[in-house]
């Protein structure tokens, strides 16, 4: 399996694990596109999906293209330990002070007013349009797996890869919303995911992840060694050693 593939099976992989959370949080969301038929409910469903999944994408674009020094892509490994080490703390956090979870959501107050005003103009566009209007806005909330899946594209070696990253993140979260907006029962699924315990400890594994792999203990996929890294030390090490002596 070449590595373009790895990248989009765990990718894919990601986003289905994680769509029982998108299920529980966003189900309200994505039920506004249901229909009265199934052909309706694709017809609003399918626009709604690739939206989100655009902005996804979209996402990944402008975090590659806001480290235009190359500080964050080329000290990679270091950004996932500091991600992973944050996710581990905010979640300590939470599950110590659990009554402050909504206080936390504070700050994007305003985002969420904007996508409030926004949805409402677009009540009067056609199907397809609002649809996918309604899909680019959800892509833009606050949701703690998207920034797991902006981590790992983060960690993409290219902007393309990065892309293509979240791009298969999105398409993996779309069976279980699609299945949900179809009518398929979810409550055990949305008993399960609404639990705290089970959100937290899904973050805190999220956080060990990302540490992990930022460590590059040689395991493969999971958290690969640095043969870049190994290669410049080589190079000075030679440097200092085989440097001719001066006269």
């Amino acid at each position: 399996m070449t590595e373009t593939e790895m990248t989009i099976v765990t990718a894919l992989v990601l986003g289905f694990t994680g769509s029982y959370h998108c299920v529980a949080m966003c189900g309200v969301i994505a039920a506004q596109t249901r229909g009265h038929s199934v052909s309706s409910t694709l017809l609003r469903h399918l626009p709604y999906s690739i939206g989100r999944t655009s902005t996804y994408a979209l996402l990944a674009f402008i975090l590659h293209g806001a480290d235009a020094s190359g500080v964050l892509s080329g000290g990679q490994h270091a950004v996932s330990v500091v991600i992973g080490a944050g996710v581990i703390v905010l979640t300590a956090i939470r599950a110590l002070r659990p009554h402050s979870r909504r206080s936390s959501l504070l700050p994007f107050g305003g985002l969420y007013g904007l996508l409030a005003r926004l949805r409402e103009v677009a009540r009067t566009w056609s199907v397809i349009p609002r649809s996918l209007l309604f899909g680019m806005l959800n892509g833009v909330l606050p949701c703690g797996f998207v920034y797991m899946a902006l981590a790992g594209a983060l960690l993409q070696p290219t902007v393309e890869r990065s892309m293509m990253f979240m791009t298969a993140f999105g398409v993996g979260t779309m069976p279980a919303l699609l299945l949900l907006v179809l009518g398929v029962s979810f409550r055990p699924l949305q008993t399960f995911a609404s639990s705290p315990r089970v959100r937290l400890a899904a973050s805190a594994l999220v956080g060990v992840l990302l540490v992990i792999r930022g460590l590059a203990i040689g395991i493969p996929y999971l958290s690969p060694s640095m043969p870049s890294s190994v290669h410049v030390l080589s190079s000075l090490k030679h440097e200092t050693t085989c440097a001719p002596s001066r006269p």
